[in-house]
């Protein structure tokens, strides 16, 4: 009997032993997995490469973890482009514009290169086309109006199908270069025909036969005398 108990505390005791050193090694193990991190932490923050490269590891592990679609050729659609793409006439009025609506300056730089370039084809002022935008959208290029009217220039789809043809369809109404070139032709359609801006505006509003237009042509004739004053002014030194 002694023996046996002599046996069993035996067996205590190296128990006792063996689980005391197991908490010996978790704890050094885990304090030196800490020096290491924090050591790996330090170096990485100290070192502005190290600090992109970890950053750029972590997204596109997040992005593979998460199964997130990614698409290089995004920006290739996106309607941006850098303010040093416009002349210094037009960085004025694409930052006068950016602010006065809150849009970015590299979608308004896109935007006024479209319309210079296009209403110099169709032999209008660029700041009539600006200002027709203005108004009618707010520059907002996904716009509709409760009667069909769509996009950057409000253009009636349906009564321009024809005009949108070359794009592609009526869905081109919300592409904004697309918008803005069909608008140009639709503008320029009813100046030619009604012989002045003025009369011209009143049609494209669709108060051509209205004693009233609702003050719309003066909104846009007062809209492009301010980006004039833009483009007038003495570029900064």
């Amino acid at each position: 009997m002694r023996q046996l108990m002599v046996f069993f505390t035996a067996i205590r005791v190296a128990l006792g032993d063996a689980i005391q050193g197991a908490r010996m090694v978790f704890r050094n193990t885990f304090f030196m997995t800490g020096l290491i991190v924090a050591g790996i932490a330090l170096t990485i923050q100290s070192q502005p490469d190290l600090r992109y490269m970890t950053r750029m590891l972590m997204i596109e592990w997040l992005q593979s973890s998460n199964d997130i679609p990614t698409d290089i050729n995004a920006v290739e659609r996106a309607t941006a482009i850098g303010l040093d793409a416009l002349s210094p006439e037009q960085v004025r009025v694409a930052n006068y514009l950016s602010k006065k609506f809150g849009i970015a300056p590299e979608p308004m730089a896109a935007l006024v290169k479209v319309a210079y370039v296009e209403s110099a084809r169709e032999q209008l002022q660029p700041s009539l086309i600006l200002a027709v935008i203005c108004i009618e959208s707010s520059f907002h290029p996904y716009a509709q109006s409760p009667v069909g009217a769509a996009g950057l220039m409000q253009v009636m789809t349906r009564v321009h199908r024809d005009k949108y043809r070359p794009f592609g369809g009526t869905d081109a109404a919300f592409d904004p270069a697309s918008n803005i070139r069909v608008g140009i032709q639709v503008l320029k359609e009813y100046v030619k025909q009604r012989g002045s801006v003025g009369a011209g505006l009143r049609y494209y509003v669709g108060a051509g036969h209205l004693e009233s237009d609702g003050g719309y042509a003066a909104k846009v004739l007062q809209e492009q005398a301010l980006i004039q004053r833009v483009i007038a002014a003495e570029p900064e030194r």
